[in-house]
């Protein structure tokens, strides 16, 4: 009779927290800020080494930023995005050549599970990419950028406001590549072909910590 009365009340507490609230974790109308890093696998690297014998594309780690603003439906957010990637270039006559890139987007947010302790999202939006050459002129293309990601949730204050989420995100980086467009000198120092004109797409890989607020 005991554990018969011990397991309905189990079974009556179960219920009552499942249908419990939980804590919000992209309130409406709230902002938050991430910084997280990874790596960038350059579409030009493996398209340029194939047509450049003795090239080679050498991306590091890549830094990214974002601020996010939750709207009042908080399953949608709207996010400003800068990201900075480092490349080195070697050719048969150029060693430790620069060849950097700059990421700036504006993106829409779907967060499923906004509710939850672990909140999937899928992310889309466009913007520009900086091409900055040790010589010559930098060139700006527009870029398009898609993925999405997990936020972990592993802290939250009293005030159910502020969090802290452990952020992993992937993404794919869209955009047009023409040599025509760079100055002679970086087409020369690059050794590009001088037709070379590719739609290419950049993938990212990456994971750091986002704060809600």
């Amino acid at each position: 009779m005991h554990v018969r009365k011990l397991l309905g009340t189990l079974a009556v507490g179960g219920l009552l927290l499942a249908a419990a609230p939980a804590w919000a974790q992209f309130r409406a109308n709230s902002f938050n800020i991430s910084g997280w890093a990874g790596a960038n696998i350059r579409d030009i690297a493996t398209e340029i080494e194939d047509q450049v014998p003795g090239m080679d594309w050498t991306a590091g780690v890549s830094l990214n930023l974002a601020i996010e603003y939750v709207t009042p439906f908080p399953w949608v957010g709207i996010e400003v995005t800068g990201s900075f990637t480092p490349v080195d270039v070697d050719t048969p006559t150029v060693r430790d050549y620069q060849f950097n890139s700059w990421y700036f987007a504006g993106n829409a947010v779907l967060h499923i599970l906004p509710d939850q302790s672990v909140v999937p999202y899928l992310t889309a939006g466009a913007g520009i990419v900086v091409f900055d050459p040790d010589r010559g002129d930098s060139q700006t293309k527009f870029v398009f950028n898609a993925g999405g990601g997990v936020d972990i949730f592993v802290w939250r204050a009293r005030n159910e406001r502020t969090g802290l989420a452990i952020r992993l995100d992937g993404r794919f980086y869209g955009y047009k590549f023409e040599a025509a467009d760079f100055d002679a000198v970086t087409v020369r120092d690059l050794g590009l072909p001088g037709r070379f004109d590719e739609t290419l797409w950049d993938f990212t890989i990456t994971g750091g910590l986002r704060l809600t607020f």
